[in-house]
């Protein structure tokens, strides 16, 4: 299972979504769990941001 995405161009206002999963996960389920993991990796991020600059 996958989700990623790509900019074709820095100077376009547009991302490419590709999900590729398996029959037995639907490719929202797999989208949603990326977009998950993709909200806390940020905010580890942040914390640690955070952190840095106290």
């Amino acid at each position: 299972m996958f989700a990623g995405y790509k900019t074709p161009h820095p100077l376009e206002h547009r991302i490419l979504i590709r999900v590729q999963t398996t029959p037995h996960v639907t490719p929202m389920d797999v989208f949603i769990s990326a977009l998950k993991d993709l909200i806390s990796e940020i905010s580890n991020i942040e914390e640690q941001f955070r952190n840095a600059i106290k």
